[in-house]
């Protein structure tokens, strides 16, 4: 039998158990046989046991029993289950991605384009598993850079590689889309850190670049927008059935004016129902009164129609395929479904106008140009429709305050942040009516 192994919590001893058969069953301080090993413990305020270590090595038999000892120790042993909760509760960088995910998805809905922003900022996979999303794919280059050390859980992110992360965004993003998608990276880590996930956030002392002072918020001229307008009234796609081109095209240039002259988003425009366009009794006079619900914010937005404007979207034209009440949905499709065919066919009729590339402006209104004095310019998109309304309400005088409740912000915050070049034309012209 080996030797007994003492310590002031205790003492342990491994033994061999011998086989029947075994040659050496008869010699009880034997140990070199194959035979199974097993370890007596008596801890201090604890009752006697006996296990197997199924070894039949006495050498690591011992050193089991060595371990154990060691185990009795009351701060060996609460370093040891803290060691072993940390281990439990580590989560993989996907199952953190999920955790976030799934927040966003039971606060702002599966449709919800924030949902969509942040699936491609942190990833998910496809059916064939293969990794999608700027954080996946990043993290799997990674990995195959740094095979003899990879991160495969949440826990293991260093600040330096949220620096690498960030560095690579150079190019790919915009400065102002950059700094945005950022802030949204340290509120996962915030959010992982609130939920005792991780300990620390390692993207906290990561500071986003500073945002251009360039404003890529711009409005369609008034000619453009018309030009846009025209293409409207005669372009269908492939999808369009026979018998359908009057409807289609109506039913395209009312879904452009929609977006004009309330600045809805595409997903919200797509959930538009016409009985949220109602009469409201102001200062005696029945006035149309758009409201509804931002998806991404939840605000709801409250804008004034043009009459006109009011009576032509009550009586859009339905096809067999849209669904009551909601002209732009077409049934047995998903709403993001439907919000990227609109804004495909919209890009489409940009293109077919020939909008070219649109100049951005500084922050005081004027051209803006980088080193070597060529003009900052972008290609047009659906967002400039939302932009032209804004900046139209602006320009025509509407308080900051005014113009977030008809966009569906929060607060003011994002009118001067993406408007204020315009909001300080605004205020000159304001100025200028007193002089």
């Amino acid at each position: 039998m080996a030797e007994l192994l003492k310590s002031p919590y205790g003492n342990v001893r491994p033994y061999t158990r011998h086989l029947r058969g075994c040659e050496f069953s008869s010699e009880a301080d034997h140990n070199s046989c194959s035979c199974p090993k097993w370890l007596y413990t008596n801890q201090r305020g604890e009752r006697p046991r006996r296990y197997t270590l199924n070894t039949p090595s006495m050498t690591e038999a011992v050193k089991m029993a060595i371990d154990t000892l060691k185990g009795f120790d009351p701060e060996i042993a609460e370093a040891r289950r803290v060691k072993v909760k940390k281990k439990s509760a580590k989560k993989t960088v996907e199952e953190a991605v999920h955790l976030w995910l799934d927040r966003t998805r039971s606060s702002f809905g599966d449709d919800a384009d924030i949902v969509k922003q942040y699936r491609s900022t942190f990833g998910w996979r496809d059916r064939q598993g293969k990794p999608r999303g700027n954080f996946l794919l990043y993290l799997e280059r990674y990995n195959e850079g740094n095979a003899a050390d990879p991160v495969h859980y949440i826990q293991d992110i260093t600040p330096l590689f949220c620096q690498q992360w960030h560095n690579s965004w150079k190019g790919k993003y915009a400065d102002q889309t950059r700094k945005q998608r950022w802030g949204t990276v340290r509120s996962f880590f915030s959010f992982l850190h609130n939920l005792g996930v991780i300990e620390n956030n390692p993207a906290l002392l990561i500071r986003a670049i500073q945002a251009s002072q360039v404003f890529a918020h711009v409005p369609f001229t008034d000619e453009q927008f018309q030009r846009i307008l025209d293409e409207a009234d005669w372009y269908v796609d492939d999808r369009v059935k026979d018998g359908e081109r009057e409807f289609y095209c109506r039913r395209t240039h009312l879904f452009l004016k929609l977006l004009r002259y309330t600045g809805m988003d595409v997903g919200d425009a797509v959930m538009f129902q016409t009985s949220l366009i109602r009469d409201e009794r102001i200062d005696g006079k029945a006035i149309p009164i758009l409201r509804y619900r931002r998806k991404k914010t939840r605000v709801e937005a409250v804008i004034v129609l043009d009459p006109k404007l009011a009576e032509a979207l009550r009586k859009i034209p339905e096809i067999p395929d849209s669904v009551p009440d909601r002209p732009f949905r077409y049934r047995g499709s998903l709403a993001s479904s439907d919000a990227h065919n609109w804004s495909r066919r919209i890009s489409q009729l940009i293109k077919l106008a020939k909008i070219g590339r649109v100049q951005l402006v500084n922050r005081d209104g004027t051209p803006a140009v980088d080193d070597r004095g060529s003009a900052v310019t972008r290609n047009p998109n659906v967002k400039m429709l939302r932009h032209t309304f804004a900046i139209a309400q602006l320009l025509k005088g509407l308080r900051p305050e005014a113009v977030a409740k008809q966009l569906g912000h929060v607060d003011t915050a994002m009118i001067f942040r993406h408007y204020a070049p315009w909001c300080k034309e605004r205020d000159l012209a304001h100025i200028r009516e007193q002089l």
